[in-house]
């Protein structure tokens, strides 16, 4: 008799490892402070004073870091923050950036620095509504 194997892949097989919103959340915090550090200290901003600096490195840095650690130690208080973020990544990059970068820029950004917070607090938020079985 032939089995069929359990789908291994998805969403349902996302949301039952643990670990998963904690590799994303991980893998957001540092693609994104190397990213941070690494414009920051490029020929461009070296006029720049220290509280452009901490305003738009350090602090954002704070909050990757701060949501990576959230979801290894309060897992149901991380899954609000990262909704959070991502709303507000979704709502005040936009605002932010204006009509200085082009759509396909913006679209770009918005898919890498909104979707890893969004995904990682919704597939917590799958997690602690699971019924119980």
């Amino acid at each position: 008799m032939l089995a069929i194997p359990r789908r291994r892949f998805g969403l349902r097989a996302l949301a039952r490892r643990r670990w998963a919103p904690t590799a994303i959340t991980g893998l957001w915090a540092a693609w994104w402070s190397y990213f941070l550090i690494a414009s920051a200290s490029s020929p461009s901003h070296e006029g720049l004073g220290a509280g452009v600096w901490i305003f738009n490195v350090a602090a954002p840095m704070v909050v990757f870091w701060f949501a990576f650690i959230a979801t290894i130690r309060w897992r149901q208080a991380a899954a609000g923050l990262l909704l959070v973020v991502a709303a507000f990544v979704f709502i005040g990059y936009p605002m932010q950036t204006g009509p200085s970068f082009g759509f396909w820029t913006t679209a770009f950004v918005m898919a890498t620095l909104g979707l890893p917070p969004l995904a990682a607090g919704l597939l917590l938020l799958r997690r602690r509504h699971r019924p119980a079985a």
